[in-house]
């Protein structure tokens, strides 16, 4: 009869340093779909080790509802909006979990939105990329426009801080054990499949070898 063995003499750990090609290779992984009203992301990520989170695509899957939302002044219709929830754990202790979530975006309007009249990033201030077929890529980061400051957590980003330079401007940070995930906003019947971009992009990011 086989056996295996589990004990920790058995597992390499890992961490990686800066110029390990993981650093350069945006990873996915698919967040199932959101339906509206309200409907939250059917899988929610967990960071497995130091990551850096980019940006979401959306591909609308069901016909969207009449919903109407006022953008940047400009009306769009037939539009389903979104927005982003990270949880994570903000006891520095090392010996505690203090569960706090932050959410980016308004419950109803959300700093995205899938398909509609209003093209993607002519009505949007948050970075975006259309597509044939009513995807849309949304940057997570939602510095812009009159975005000047970016609560994460236990962080805050800001689009122009003392000294100058942009640091915040790009992509998000999660600590092993985060959470993220997606939220619809208002729309009665649409329904979106989404995928999520990460990097193993911070210092000391352990993984099993």
């Amino acid at each position: 009869m086989a056996t295996q063995s589990q004990g920790a003499n058995n597992v390499v750990y890992r961490t990686l340093a800066y110029d390990n090609p993981s650093y350069l290779t945006r990873q996915s992984v698919s967040l199932g779909t959101v339906t509206g009203s309200g409907g939250t992301s059917t899988t929610k990520f967990t960071a497995f080790t130091q990551l850096t989170v980019w940006g979401v695509t959306f591909f609308p899957v069901t016909a969207l509802g009449s919903s109407t939302y006022t953008v940047n002044g400009t009306a769009t219709t037939s539009t389903m909006s979104a927005f982003y929830i990270f949880v994570a754990n903000t006891n520095t202790t090392g010996t505690a979990v203090t569960l706090a979530t932050t959410t980016l975006g308004a419950a109803a309007t959300g700093p995205v939105f899938i398909a509609g009249t209003g093209g993607p990033g002519t009505n949007v201030n948050l970075q975006c990329v259309g597509g044939i077929g009513g995807y849309s890529k949304y940057a997570i980061n939602t510095l812009g426009g009159t975005n000047t400051t970016l609560a994460w957590g236990t962080t805050t980003y800001s689009a122009n801080p003392p000294g100058g330079g942009q640091i915040g401007v790009g992509g998000l940070y999660m600590n092993p054990g985060d959470q993220f995930y997606v939220t619809a906003g208002t729309d009665a019947t649409g329904t979106a499949s989404h995928i999520l971009e990460y990097s193993l992009g911070a210092p000391g990011g352990t993984v099993i070898a």
